[in-house]
């Protein structure tokens, strides 16, 4: 056996037969053969000396102790197996001959040290049919049982490596997730940071001290939001806790004129949620509720709710704005940051996600997001 062979049946939970395991089977059906021919009445009355007919008796099948690992080596090289089994009976056919003939030569060996009548010409002339027979049926049932060991092997080999493949699918399409993840977070960022800065410069002649504080409000939220340990999910308490930093950034420059209600059920504040989920959805609340309006004096409202509903993590966020021009998600025209969100949740929770966008009864939008439910330890 090959080191190839050796490492691939080392790994699984079959393998071939040694030396010792070879003894151990041979002896027990060596004996196994000699009280049957004990118990049969055909057989006369016992030999006198019945140990040594019993090492006879065991020379029959010696010879396959040296001879097993040479047929397991035939059979795997010439497989009986549907694909080859014409080639390969046939060639199993001489190569049994040639192997049964050897094993009668070294079983009448064996048998010259027991049985004075032996001759040594005998060990270079004489065949005797019926053992030759005997060992040509022990060659085959050595090549079937290689047969069987050689499959099963090849079946555990064929389910690891299976098994290895799935793994390294599911490693890809995580490494995968993670980049296409990683480059929405990316986009995302800059969306409103650039809004930001843009109210900032807006700000910086008519008000530079409201600017000033507006941008020191920027970095705390930045210094968050731009962590090195980014995850992909976070608890809601810390996604609360992002977007609170973003809101505080926002009413520098809006002051009482924008106003925020968050709920949040206490049994939901360790569910996990993707980060900066709803940080853009806030934005456009507040781009619809107050950015968008020509009513100075028009006071945007935005309520963020969370609920748990069964198994999923229910997240709201209405605004009083105008409201969507279309009655469905599918006619509205997404931005950078509803698109972001969107992707984002279709890569993550695929077919277990949903995301709606609504005229509130009240008069603006509602936006809804169920979540699968799921905390940390779990």
């Amino acid at each position: 056996m090959d080191r190839k062979e050796q490492s691939q049946c080392a790994a699984t939970g079959l393998r071939y037969p040694g030396w010792l395991a070879l003894f151990v089977i041979w002896t027990v059906i060596g004996a196994c053969g000699y009280v049957r021919h004990l118990l049969n009445p055909a057989s006369g009355a016992a030999a006198p000396y019945a140990f040594k007919e019993f090492l006879e008796w065991l020379s029959c099948f010696y010879p396959w102790i040296l001879l097993g690992p040479v047929v397991f080596w035939l059979e795997r090289h010439y497989p009986l197996n549907r694909a080859k089994w014409k080639t390969s009976v046939s060639l199993h056919l001489l190569f049994g001959a040639v192997l049964a003939a050897a094993a009668v030569k070294i079983t009448i060996a064996l048998n010259i040290p027991f049985d004075p009548r032996v001759k040594l010409h005998a060990l270079l002339v004489s065949l005797s049919s019926s053992e030759f027979c005997l060992s040509l049926f022990l060659y085959w049932n050595i090549a079937i049982a290689g047969a069987v060991i050689r499959t099963i092997i090849d079946l555990e080999r064929q389910q690891r490596d299976a098994v290895q493949l799935a793994l390294q699918n599911a490693e890809l399409e995580a490494s995968l997730k993670n980049a296409e993840l990683e480059t929405l977070r990316l986009r995302l960022k800059p969306h409103f940071l650039f809004n930001t800065l843009e109210n900032i410069s807006a700000l910086a002649e008519d008000n530079p001290r409201l600017a000033r504080k507006m941008l020191s409000r920027l970095g705390e939220l930045l210094r968050a939001a731009f962590r090195r340990d980014f995850q992909a999910e976070i608890s809601l308490s810390a996604e609360i806790a992002l977007m609170n930093a973003y809101i505080d950034v926002e009413r520098v420059r809006f002051g009482e004129r924008l106003r925020v209600d968050v709920d949040i059920d206490p049994e939901t504040e360790a569910a996990l949620v993707p980060s900066l989920l709803l940080q853009p959805i806030v934005e456009n609340a507040i781009v619809h509720g107050l950015r968008d309006s020509s009513d100075i004096g028009r006071i945007g409202r935005i309520e963020v709710r969370s609920a748990k509903n069964s198994e999923s993590l229910v997240l709201t966020v209405k605004d009083n704005g105008s409201g969507p021009p279309h009655a469905s998600l599918a006619e509205l025209p997404l931005g950078v940051g509803l698109g972001s969100t969107q992707e984002r949740l279709t890569r993550m929770y695929p077919q277990a996600h949903q995301l709606s966008v609504e005229r509130s009864e009240e008069g603006g939008t509602l936006v809804r997001i169920h979540l699968p439910f799921r905390t940390k330890g779990l």
